[in-house]
């Protein structure tokens, strides 16, 4: 899929360095930057689901034993 997207100057000349220095085309080094924003997005989310305890400072291990001595 082709999508038009407004860059900054700046930003336009440092993708180019990093295609230059690749030897990449300037649109094959957006669409790898976007797919590593993308995956860190996806990390980020699992990280925040799997590590609800951890914001309560619940250690799991300790959780689960207590639940245990209840048996």
């Amino acid at each position: 899929m082709k999508c038009l997207i407004d860059l900054s100057d700046p930003d336009v000349r440092a993708l180019r360095r990093i295609a230059n220095r690749r030897g990449l085309a300037l649109a094959r080094v957006i669409q790898i930057a976007i797919a590593e924003y993308l995956h860190r997005r996806r990390a980020s989310w699992i990280d925040e689901v799997l590590g609800l305890w951890g914001a309560d400072g619940v250690d799991g291990l300790d959780y689960q034993r207590r639940l245990r001595a209840e048996w």
